[in-house]
């Protein structure tokens, strides 16, 4: 054959009503691709998937996962050590990845851990070996934790079914707020859902205008904590003058931070009078918790 491009490949799909991954896995798996959970948006969170070329040939990404509602869970590594100095190290460790929808774009993820329940081919059942609530890091499109039993027998050859939960914390339904018209000395409070939106302040700041804003949430449930604010800094906000123009902030920093409020303050380049603008803010009006299970089945043992 001549050169030229390479022929784009040809993917047969026979789906309907069917979630997302297992239509996006079974899109993969026809082209030979992959998806990178570790991407990032310049260390941000990422609100899409990278796909990729995987680095070594792998087994059908269908084949390997479980889907949950907007989640799936892969196995990823099974591995048993034994502790010969301390026999309280010794453990099976079960590492399992999740990546979600990027719709979903959770804030905050857990997992119980006694939430785990491991059942064997021999008939023996594990639970977890450690207790309490594992926080996990969210910065990609997806996360990888590691679940920890007691080492099983050497009669047992395959697990026959690992299943536990995420907790998932996420954004609800986004709310417009449309605070004004403004001036100097503008101030205003409105609640909307589960979110209250306050503007504090309204000056001259240099050549532009300062407006001071409170955000407090009914139940935040530990989103406002410091590594945790990068969707509140996402929120969109802008200036709508009495014309319909649309200014967008020049600047903002945080001015306020507790358990169930946050402050900001945003700097506009608007070098005449604010007076008649309207300041609009949009956020969403709730966070809400989800409990997600997952069943993995068929894990060999090594």
């Amino acid at each position: 054959a001549g050169g030229g491009a390479p022929a784009e490949p040809t993917v047969t799909l026979d789906v309907k009503d069917v979630p997302f991954w297992q239509v996006l896995d079974q899109v993969l798996d026809q082209v030979g691709l992959t998806v990178d959970i570790t991407a990032t948006d310049e260390g941000k969170p990422l609100h899409a998937l990278a796909v990729v070329s995987p680095l070594a040939p792998q087994t059908p990404r269908a084949k390997r996962a479980n889907y949950s509602g907007a989640l799936r869970f892969e196995p990823i590594m099974v591995t048993s050590r034994r502790g010969l100095a301390d026999p309280e190290a010794s453990d099976m460790q079960i590492v399992i990845e999740a990546a979600w929808e990027p719709r979903l774009a959770p804030i905050t993820l857990s997992y119980p851990r006694e939430s785990l329940s491991v059942k064997l081919d021999d008939g023996r059942e594990l639970k977890s070996a450690r207790e309490g609530v594992e926080t996990i890091t969210v910065r990609g499109s997806g996360v990888r934790f590691t679940m920890h039993t007691d080492l099983p027998a050497r009669s047992a050859h395959v697990i026959q079914k690992a299943s536990g939960r995420l907790n998932v914390l996420v954004p609800g339904r986004d709310e417009t707020f449309r605070c004004g018209p403004l001036a100097a000395g503008f101030k205003s409070r409105e609640k909307k859902g589960g979110v209250t939106v306050s503007v504090d302040r309204v000056a001259r700041n240099g050549d532009g205008w300062e407006i001071g804003l409170r955000l407090k949430f009914d139940n935040p449930a530990g989103a406002l904590q410091s590594h945790l604010l990068d969707w509140v800094n996402d929120n969109e906000t802008w200036l709508e003058t009495s014309d319909g123009k649309k200014i967008e902030s020049g600047s903002y920093e945080s001015t306020r931070q507790e358990e169930d409020e946050y402050g900001i303050s945003y700097i506009f380049p608007l070098t005449g009078d604010i007076k008649g603008c309207t300041f609009v803010y949009r956020t969403p009006a709730a966070l809400v918790e989800k409990s997600i299970p997952f069943e993995l089945k068929n894990i060999e043992l090594p």
